[in-house]
């Protein structure tokens, strides 16, 4: 999968996300940046993928070693990505963003189906609700594998941020 491009679909705005379990709950980030090359990279590491499934595990993985060079220690559902972060050495887990980090949605919140979601924290925005890269996740009924949308969903119950120290 390294170095091929991947279809970006850019999300328009919409309401803000305030309710569980309701697909429309989350807000659709506008166009800010034309490709990924324009989001400021961290680090130096290249864009690695290594699940090679087009999910949003795949994209989160790769996406936030490309930011940071830290690949996640751990395989599964997004679900489980908590669980596994704070039972492995280096990682934090908290419910307060920051830049770079990995979101991670449980199911039934913020629109998130049976295997929960994760993307990657590009920017927290002024009303506090963040900024996110993200796979396989439909923004008006545009996206899925292999395709990158960018998403605003809020802090809240059910959402936790993983990140390396």
């Amino acid at each position: 999968m390294a170095g091929l491009l991947h279809p970006v679909v850019d999300a328009l705005p919409a309401s803000t996300v305030n309710e569980v379990a309701q697909p429309q709950n989350h807000t659709e980030a506008p166009k800010l940046h034309s490709n990924l090359t324009e989001i400021t990279n961290f680090s130096a590491c290249s864009l690695q993928f290594r699940f090679d499934n087009g999910q949003c595990t795949d994209w989160a993985d790769a996406r936030y070693y490309q930011l940071t060079c830290h690949h996640t220690q751990w395989w599964g559902d997004a679900r489980t990505w908590p669980a596994s972060a704070r039972n492995t050495e280096g990682w934090v887990v908290s419910s307060e963003p920051r830049v770079p980090s990995i979101i991670a949605i449980q199911p039934g919140y913020q629109g998130c189906g049976s295997d929960g979601h994760v993307g990657v924290v590009e920017r927290i925005n002024s009303d506090g609700s963040v900024y996110t890269s993200d796979w396989n996740y439909k923004v008006n009924g545009k996206g899925g594998p292999y395709i990158t949308t960018y998403v605003n969903f809020n802090p809240g119950e059910g959402v936790a941020f993983i990140w390396h120290e």
